[in-house]
């Protein structure tokens, strides 16, 4: 805040800070694909085979292992891009000049 108030200017973030940041953003869409999905967490757990304190980590201090996120992402129907950026992607539209059939 000091830097802010000296400057005007915001400073930059850290690498460090970064990660936190998006770490902290990852576990958020765990948890919010998991209650969407309507899981609790001791059945998302079961779920994914994995026990229920080490499941409990990954929307909270940890990140999920990349080998659950695909069984994670089609337990909860939300895609694997969404849950890794948080980004919503929409199918290209098609060029003016293309046939639908």
């Amino acid at each position: 805040m000091l830097f802010l108030v000296k400057t005007g200017k915001i400073p930059a973030m850290t690498e460090k800070q970064k990660q936190v940041r998006y770490e902290g953003q990852f576990q958020a869409r765990v948890e919010l694909a998991r209650t969407a999905a309507n899981y609790d967490r001791p059945g998302m757990a079961k779920a994914l085979g994995v026990p229920l304190d080490r499941y409990t980590r990954y929307e909270s201090r940890h990140m999920m292992p990349l080998y659950l996120i695909p069984k994670f992402c089609k337990l909860t129907s939300v895609a694997v891009s969404w849950l890794i950026t948080g980004v919503t992607e929409l199918p290209e539209a098609p060029p003016a000049h293309a046939k639908i059939a």
